[in-house]
This record gives C-alpha cells, sequence and structure tokens, in this order.
C-alpha cells in the first residue's frame, strides 16, 4: 500500500493493528513524524522505521509538501484488526 498525507490533512488517528500484525513504513517523500506507543520519532524521505505488532502508533505530516510513504503490514492488513485507539 501507498499512502500520502497531503499539506492540508496533517495528522491520522491514534490506532493499533492487531497484535499479530507488524508495519514498516519507508518514507518516499516529504517529512513527517511517527509516534509508536508515546514515543516520537522525526522520519524523512528513505527513512524506514519498523512499528512492533499491538503497538499504538500514528504519523503526521509537519512538511511543507505531501507526506508518501509505503506501508508494508506482516502479515497482511486486515480491516477487523484495526483498532482506533481515540475513541
Amino acid at each position: 500500500m501507498i499512502a500520502f498525507f497531503n499539506h492540508f490533512y496533517k495528522i491520522w488517528m491514534m490506532h493499533r493493528i492487531g497484535i499479530l500484525t507488524f508495519k514498516t513504513y519507508i518514507i518516499k517523500k516529504g517529512c513527517g513524524v511517527l509516534e509508536i506507543d508515546g514515543a516520537k520519532s522525526e522520519l524523512k524521505q528513505s527513512d524506514a522505521i519498523i512499528i512492533p505488532a499491538g503497538a499504538s502508533q500514528r504519523i503526521s505530516n509537519f512538511g511543507h509538501e505531501d507526506l508518501e510513504f509505503y506501508c508494508l503490514c506482516t502479515p497482511r492488513f486486515l480491516p477487523e484488526c484495526y483498532e482506533n485507539l481515540e475513541g
């Protein structure tokens, strides 16, 4: 899956993708901040980061251009595993 945020849409909701699925984000373009279980990391083009299975997370675009990234889920993403942690 390729995801992107334009400069108008800044933050995804805090969420979790099940207890067995881990995710890898690879930043294709732009910059942002990824929060995993409360710890924040700045990301820029060509960075890659693994999100452990069961971790709460959200990504935010704080740049002036679109934030584009690849999202690799292992095992594959299933909508029924998505858990919104913001209510």
